[in-house]
């Protein structure tokens, strides 16, 4: 879940380093930067876009989260593809455990994925 995005040569998005498991040597850990990719398709009209990384479980819907990320996004019609980048920059995570990253789109979840963060015991 943290891409690295190049758009060196041509203008296609390339997506390298995807991972789901940031491991660490102690706690809090600290994290430079997280690149999330999302592709929307059978949208209408305007919608504001949010990801969310919320702590491990039990914490789903604690807010603000550990980070969030807002974006309007278009779409001309519905079979349109959306494509929408989220970067975060120093993020702190205060504990080991599995965090979920939250899309949703006006308001309503969409979908999740599980982050999960190690530490040596």
């Amino acid at each position: 879940m943290r891409p690295w995005r190049s758009t060196a040569s041509t203008s296609l998005p390339s997506i390298l380093g995807i991972l789901s498991t940031i491991a660490a040597r102690a706690e809090p850990v600290f994290h430079p930067r997280l690149t999330f990719f999302v592709e929307l398709i059978d949208g209408r009209g305007a919608a504001d876009i949010v990801v969310r990384i919320v702590g491990p479980e039990g914490d789903l819907h604690e807010e603000p989260g550990i980070a969030s990320m807002k974006t309007r996004a278009s779409f001309p019609d519905p079979f349109s593809l959306v494509q929408l980048v989220f970067g975060f920059w120093d993020l702190l995570f205060p504990r080991a455990g599995d965090y979920r990253v939250i899309l949703e789109v006006e308001g309503r979840y969409v979908i999740e994925r599980k982050l999960t963060i190690t530490v040596p015991e």
